[in-house]
C-alpha cells in the first residue's frame, strides 16, 4: 500500500490500520476524498508543495505503523530540505537577475554621461531602462517569495533586498530623466544633460 493515501486512488481510501489488520469498515462514515482533482493538484505543484501535502494526507489517515512513522520522519526532513533548496533558488535567481539589471543600467549611465553620444532611436534610447527595469522588478518579485528562511540566510536576503532597492531606485531616477529628456524638442534636449549632471 503507498504511504500517501492519493495514491490509492480510492474516494474512500484504506487507512493504515484496516491495511495492517486486513480489514474494511464499509460502515465508517469518512468524507468522500476527491482524490483525481488532488492528483491533478499535485502535477501542478512544486516539490516542496508535494512533500508538505503528503505529509497531512498521511497523517490525516488513521494510525500509523512504525514503517509509516519512519516515512513521516523521512518526510518532515525532505521538506526541510526542500525549503532550504527553494529559498537558495530564489536568493540565487534574484541575485542573477540584479546583476544583469545592474550591468544594464550602467550601461545607460554611460551613455547618459557621454550626452547621448553617438546618437540613437528614442526607442532604443528607452529600451535601456525598460530592460533593466523589467530584471530589478522580477528580482524584486522572486526575492519576496521568501516569506521565512533559515537563520544562516537571512541576512544575506535582507542584503540582497536592500541592494534589489538600489538598483530599482537608481532605474526609476533614469527613467523619470528620460520622460522629462523626451517631452523637450530635439534642440533643448542637450541643454538637460547640464541641468541634471
Amino acid at each position: 500500500m503507498p504511504f500517501d493515501p492519493l495514491f490509492q486512488f480510492c474516494e474512500r481510501p484504506l487507512t493504515y490500520e484496516e491495511f495492517d489488520t486486513g480489514t474494511y469498515d464499509e460502515q465508517r462514515s469518512v468524507p468522500v476524498f476527491y482524490w483525481r482533482d488532488s492528483l491533478a493538484l499535485y502535477t501542478r505543484q512544486d516539490t516542496l508543495q508535494r512533500l508538505v501535502n503528503a505529509r497531512q494526507r498521511m497523517l490525516a489517515n488513521g494510525k500509523s505503523n512504525d514503517l509509516v512513522y519512519y516515512t513521516l520522519e523521512l518526510t518532515s526532513q525532505n521538506i526541510r530540505v526542500a525549503g532550504i533548496r527553494k529559498v537558495l533558488t530564489a536568493y540565487n535567481t534574484a541575485m542573477n537577475l540584479l546583476g544583469e539589471s545592474a550591468d544594464a543600467i550602467n550601461k545607460f549611465i554611460q551613455y547618459r554621461n557621454k550626452a547621448f553620444e553617438p546618437k540613437k532611436e528614442d526607442e532604443e534610447i528607452q529600451k535601456m531602462v525598460d530592460v533593466p527595469e523589467r530584471l530589478i522588478s522580477r528580482a524584486d518579485s522572486i526575492i519576496n517569495t521568501i516569506h521565512s528562511a533559515p537563520d544562516q540566510y537571512r541576512e544575506q536576503i535582507l542584503e540582497l533586498r536592500d541592494q534589489i532597492m538600489e538598483v530599482a531606485t537608481t532605474v526609476y531616477k533614469h527613467k523619470l530623466f528620460l520622460r522629462q529628456y523626451f517631452k523637450l524638442p530635439e534642440k533643448q534636449r542637450k541643454g538637460l544633460f547640464k541641468q541634471t549632471k
